[in-house]
Order: C-alpha cells, then sequence, then structure tokens
C-alpha cells in the first residue's frame, strides 16, 4: 500500500495549481479531481489554447461551477519564452503557484531504424525542455508540487518509443536533481489509462500494459502525492520517482533473452499461468522505481497517456505489483 485516502482538504492551502497539457481529456481529468482535494484555482495550459472537443462540455461544467477559479492560457512549454511570458502573466492575476503538474507530451512512433530529427524534437521538446523551462520559470516560487508525467515505457521500454522513453527518462533524472537541491519533485512512470489521454485515444489495446481505471488511477496518485510529501512514514515515492503501472509481466518478460537490471530481483513465478497474480520478490530500492497494484494504477500524458505503440495477440493476463524496498 502507498498509503491513505488522500484527503478532500489536501491543496486547500495552495495557491494556484498548473497543469500543462491541460486542455486534453486527461488534463481536464487531472484539474476535476484537483478541484474535488481543496484547489481553489487552476491554470490549465495547452499549445493551442483551446480543449479538445471531447472535454469542451466537462471543462464548461467545471468552469461554472463555484470554485475552482479557472484560467486557460495557450503556451507551448517547449517555449522558453512562452513559459516566462505565462508565469509573469498568471503572477499577476492569480494567486502564487504552489502546484505545477507537467502533463504535457507527444507521440511520434518510429523504429530505431528509421528515427530520425523530425521524429525526435516533437516528441523531446514537451518533456525535456518543457520540464527546463517550467524548473526555471517556477524557481523563484514557493512550489510546494512539482511533478512529471512520466511512462512506463521510461521503466521497462515499449516497442517503436525509443523517442517517447528518451524524453520521459530525462523527467526521472531530473526528478532526482530537483530532490538534490532541496526543491520537491516526484515522477510517476505511468501505464496508460483508459478512457483519457493519448493511448485512449490510439486505441491501445493493453495487451502489454492492460489500462487502468482512471478513478483508480487518481486514487493510486493521491497516495503517492502524500508518500512523496513524506506524511506516509518511509513513504515509497519519497525518492522522486514511482512507477504506477498494470503490467503483463508474461508478455513483458517473455519477449527478452534476459531480464533488464532494473528486474533482476523480481522473480515471478507464474508466469505463464493466467493466475490472478504472480508471486514476486521485493528488489532493493536502489534497484527498482517501483510499480503497483493487482487490478489498478496508472500512467498519463499532454494529453499523455503514451506506451501506445506496439500491440501484439498475446493473451492477456492479470497485473501484478511490484513495489520497491
Amino acid at each position: 500500500m502507498l498509503g491513505e485516502k488522500l484527503p478532500d482538504s489536501y491543496f486547500e492551502s495552495y495557491g494556484t495549481c498548473l497543469i500543462t497539457g491541460g486542455l486534453g481529456s486527461l488534463g481536464v481529468c487531472l484539474a476535476r479531481w484537483l478541484a474535488d482535494h481543496g484547489v481553489k484555482n487552476l491554470a490549465l495550459l495547452g499549445r493551442s489554447g483551446k480543449p479538445q472537443s471531447d472535454v469542451a462540455g466537462d471543462l464548461e461544467a467545471l468552469s461554472s461551477s463555484s470554485s475552482p477559479c479557472i484560467v486557460i492560457r495557450a503556451c507551448d512549454v517547449s517555449c522558453e519564452e512562452a513559459v516566462r511570458n505565462c508565469f509573469e502573466e498568471l503572477g499577476r492575476t492569480l494567486p502564487i503557484t504552489s502546484g505545477v503538474f507537467h502533463a504535457a507530451g507527444v507521440l511520434d512512433d518510429h523504429a530505431v531504424r528509421s528515427l530520425s530529427s523530425e521524429h525526435l524534437k516533437p516528441v523531446l521538446g514537451p518533456k525535456i525542455d518543457g520540464t527546463l523551462h517550467l524548473h526555471a520559470a517556477s524557481a523563484a516560487l514557493d512550489v510546494q508540487t512539482f511533478c512529471m508525467f512520466s511512462s512506463v515505457a521510461s521503466m521497462l521500454g515499449n516497442p517503436g518509443q525509443a523517442n517517447y522513453c528518451a524524453a520521459n527518462a530525462f523527467m526521472d533524472s531530473f526528478a532526482q536533481y530537483r530532490l538534490a537541491n532541496g526543491r520537491p519533485a516526484l515522477s510517476i512512470q505511468w501505464g496508460p489509462w483508459a478512457e483519457v489521454g493519448m493511448a485512449a485515444r490510439a486505441g491501445f489495446s493493453g495487451v502489454r500494459f492492460p489500462l487502468l481505471d482512471p478513478k483508480l488511477a487518481l486514487e493510486a496518485f493521491g497516495a503517492t502525492l502524500q508518500s512523496a510529501a513524506g506524511k506516509v512514514p518511509q513513504g515509497v515515492a519519497a525518492r522522486g520517482v514511482i512507477g504506477l503501472a498494470r503490467v503483463n509481466w508474461a508478455v513483458v518478460l517473455g519477449r527478452v533473452s534476459a531480464a533488464p537490471p532494473l528486474l533482476e530481483c523480481f522473480r515471478p513465478t507464474s508466469l505463464q499461468s493466467a493466475a490472478p497474480s504472480a508471486s514476486i520478490s521485493t528488489c532493493p530500492a536502489s534497484k527498482a522505481t517501483a510499480a503497483v497494484s493487482n487490478d489498478g494504477a496508472a500512467r498519463s500524458g499532454d494529453e499523455d497517456t503514451g506506451a501506445a505503440a506496439a500491440q501484439d495477440d498475446s493473451p492477456d493476463v492479470s497485473s501484478s505489483g511490484v513495489q520497491s524496498a
């Protein structure tokens, strides 16, 4: 268990929470959840400044409620000037930004042999440049939560997504950098979500990574935030990087000749069976960043909810949970 349910008043002391990728289905889902947990001011950022058509009604309903106050801004987070100007404008019109939730992302899947610079920049920009620009723009602010939406693809890889894996791996490393410099940071290696995000839009089958129910994903997210904030003793997210995903270990490990170093201490006992879960051992903290739950946990994007490349016809099996020591 990561921790108890997040209190409904958890974010009441926050000034403004900013969400990149905030105008897609995942961003609006996250915005609604933040509002339900006490956020009074939300800044939703998107490249075009226009909500996706499938969430316009949900966003209008959220905006028309008595709380929170919502502002929408066009902002390409891969552009340093755009991010700096956005923060300056928000600083003049809203309470100080206390929470940064970086959920922007783009997919452009190709086999490694086919990758070129034109396939790299659009994917690396929102994740790498966006993270650096948000870090710089918020440096002088009293940020209490700086959360980056990474991907399980960073932890376990995914065919056709070398560019996306690298982009998310940067965010995982940057969380460590912020923590080492005394700043809050959390990078979550999400598995693909059902109903919202890029994987849902792409019709991802969920063979390697079964889709996460958004409600369960957000419950796991809340528990993770408490853990990262030290509100759970020896919180598993205190190191800044955690994976929240459902994993079909039979498929993931069945296609490699040897388990990757990250998983060398994990010993599933029944990968070939369709048993409800596989028995595993726990890796030392230095070996793992983790994952969660027998039928729920999560991952997301810029709507990001990547890890949506390779699909195959292998049978699905129940997920097993792995948690670092």
